[in-house]
C-alpha cells in the first residue's frame, strides 16, 4: 500500500542528514510498519525504492541507513547526492567547451580537453555512488566531511588541469604563433582610411575591406617581422558585392608581388604567384555571406628549388601549387586583402574579417 502522508518532520530540518524513530515515521505516515521493518534491513532497502519511499521521497529525502536495535532511519537530502556531478560536470564541460571553440586550440589540447571531461564525469559519479557515508552517528558526519574535502578537492584539482591546457602554449604540430587576433580591438594597428581602390575600417567587432570595382585592398598585418615558411589562417564573410577575398605571404617592400590565396563570392579558390593563377576549383558547400576560414602556407619545398603553396578552405585542401620559377619570392610581408570583379555586375566587395592569425614554422 501506499502511504497516504509524508514524513512531514523532515520538513523542518536545516541538516543534510538526520534520523527518525520509527515510531515517528509511522505516527505521521499513518501506516503501521510490518514485523520485517524491526528485523530486516532488506526491508527498508525495498520501502525506499518501492511505494513506501514516496513518503520521504516526496518531500526530497532518501533513505541512506537504518538502526535496526534504535529502531531509527537516517535520511538524507536527494539533492545532496548529485552536488559533485553538477560541479564537477559543469565545471568541465565549461573548460571543454571553451577550448573547442577557442581559434588557437590545437587538436591535442583538444583531445586533452575530451579526457579531462571524461575524468570529471568519471569522479563525479564514483563520489555519486560511493559519497554517501555513514550519517547515524559523529563519525558517521566527519566521515562525509572527508569525502566532501576529497570530491571538493578532485573537482578544483580537474578545473585546474582544464585551464592549464587551455592556456599553455601548445607548440605540438610544429608552429609558433607570430602574430593572432580578433579585430575586437580598434587600436591593433591594421590599416585604416579610404583610397582609390577601396577602404578599411574596424566595424561591429570586425575589421572591413571595401574594394572598388575592378581593384583590390591590400591589408598587411601590423607585424615587423617578415615571414617564410609561415601558416595563415583568416576568418572572414562576404558582406555584400561580386568578388572575394583571401589572404597572401611573402609580399616584396613596395607589395606589388606577393603569393596569393582568393576564394570569390561564386565559390572558387585559387592560389595566384607571379609567375602564374592556378586554376579555379569549386568549393563544396560553400555560403560567401557565412563565416568561412581558409588557411594557408607558404613553405620552401624541401629538395627542391621551389615554394609549396598549400590552401584549405573550411577544413578542407582545395589547391596546392608548386611554384618553381623564377625568381621566387623571399620572407616578406604578410596579410589580408578583397577584391572586386571588373566584369561582373553588383555592388563593389565589402568583407568583414572576425579573426586572423600568422604562424611560423620552428
Amino acid at each position: 500500500m501506499q502511504p497516504p502522508y509524508s514524513v512531514y518532520s523532515l520538513t523542518y530540518t536545516d541538516e543534510d542528514t538526520t534520523g527518525i524513530n520509527f515510531a515517528t515515521i509511522s505516527q505521521e505516515t499513518g501506516w503501521i510498519l510490518p514485523p520485517e521493518a524491526y528485523t530486516r534491513k532488506s526491508w527498508w532497502e525495498a520501502a525506499d525504492q518501492g511505494g513506501y519511499g514516496v513518503a520521504w521521497r516526496s518531500v526530497g529525502w532518501r533513505l541512506e541507513w537504518v538502526d535496526l536495535d534504535r529502531r531509527i532511519a537516517y535520511f538524507s537530502r536527494a539533492r545532496r547526492r548529485w552536488k559533485f556531478v553538477t560541479i564537477g560536470t559543469t565545471a568541465a564541460l565549461t573548460v571543454l567547451i571553451n577550448l573547442l571553440t577557442n581559434e588557437a586550440t590545437s587538436a591535442k589540447s583538444t583531445v586533452s580537453a575530451t579526457i579531462v571531461f571524461s575524468i570529471a564525469v568519471l569522479i563525479t559519479m564514483l563520489l555519486l555512488l560511493f559519497g554517501q557515508g555513514e550519517s547515524n552517528s559523529r563519525t558517521g558526519k566527519k566521515k562525509r566531511k572527508r569525502q566532501d574535502a576529497i570530491g571538493a578537492g578532485a573537482i578544483t584539482t580537474l578545473i585546474l588541469l582544464g585551464l592549464l591546457i587551455l592556456y599553455w602554449p601548445s607548440r605540438s604540430d610544429g608552429w609558433d604563433v607570430l602574430y593572432q587576433g580578433n579585430f575586437h580591438d580598434a587600436s591593433q594597428g591594421w590599416t585604416v582610411g579610404k583610397s582609390g581602390s577601396g577602404e578599411e575600417r574596424y566595424t561591429s567587432g570586425a575589421y572591413q575591406m571595401d574594394a572598388a570595382r575592378g581593384k583590390a585592398e591590400w591589408s598587411p598585418a601590423p607585424i615587423v617581422r617578415m615571414g617564410a615558411n609561415v601558416r595563415l589562417t583568416a576568418v572572414a564573410r562576404m558582406i555584400s558585392g561580386n568578388g572575394g577575398w583571401g589572404a597572401w605571404c611573402r609580399g616584396t617592400p613596395n607589395n606589388d608581388s606577393r603569393y596569393e590565396f582568393s576564394i570569390t563570392h561564386a565559390g572558387y579558390a585559387y592560389i595566384r604567384t607571379p609567375n602564374r593563377t592556378t586554376a579555379a576549383t569549386a568549393i563544396p558547400h560553400f555560403d560567401a555571406f557565412r563565416d568561412n576560414r581558409i588557411v594557408a602556407e607558404c613553405n620552401d619545398a624541401p629538395h627542391t628549388s621551389g615554394v609549396r603553396l598549400t590552401l584549405k578552405v573550411n577544413g578542407k585542401q582545395i589547391a596546392s601549387y608548386l611554384e618553381a620559377g623564377s625568381p621566387l619570392l623571399g620572407p616578406g610581408a604578410m596579410g589580408i586583402h578583397t577584391f572586386t570583379f571588373v566584369d561582373v555586375e553588383g555592388a563593389p566587395a565589402a568583407v568583414r574579417f572576425s579573426y586572423f592569425k600568422i604562424e611560423q614554422r620552428q
